[in-house]
């Protein structure tokens, strides 16, 4: 494996993981979850590729995905559901038009069991724009848990 990059799957120590977040600078940080229990580990680019050499691809047009550690400050089943929404906008957002993005993102969501109104999409959409996935996180539940 050369490079990975956002919503990339992989084999790593026996089990498959996927990339849901890279950090936003050039270290080569990647958060991954494995996909067996949905665990979420963070690791340098170094340690997933057991190569010392290992240069991440650059970086794609997905937004900056911020200060992740906000995804360890709330309850396991709000980080699944920010991560889960910003996996489905980044797969909507291939339908190009914003109406057409928020449409393939209602259905995409529909099927994961999020129901969200066309305003409330428009609303996710533009905070991962923004902010990432850590744009996701209901905000409420951070300040509970501080």
């Amino acid at each position: 494996m050369q490079s990975l990059g956002m919503w990339d799957c992989f084999e790593w120590e026996g089990d498959r993981w996927r990339v849901i977040a890279t950090s936003p600078q050039e270290d080569g940080e990647f958060v991954i979850q494995r996909l067996r229990d949905q665990r979420v580990e963070r690791h340098s680019a170094a340690q997933l590729m057991s190569d010392t050499s290992f240069v991440p691809a650059p970086r794609s047009s997905d937004p900056s995905l911020g200060s992740l550690a906000l995804l360890d400050q709330v309850p396991e089943a709000e980080a699944k559901r920010a991560v889960t929404i910003a996996e489905c906008l980044s797969e909507a957002k291939r339908a190009g038009k914003t109406a057409a993005v928020i449409e393939a993102a209602r259905e995409g969501l529909a099927a994961h069991g999020i129901e969200l109104s066309a305003r409330q999409t428009r609303r996710c959409w533009e905070r991962f724009q923004r902010e990432g996935v850590t744009g996701l996180v209901d905000q409420r539940l951070v300040r509970i848990g501080t």
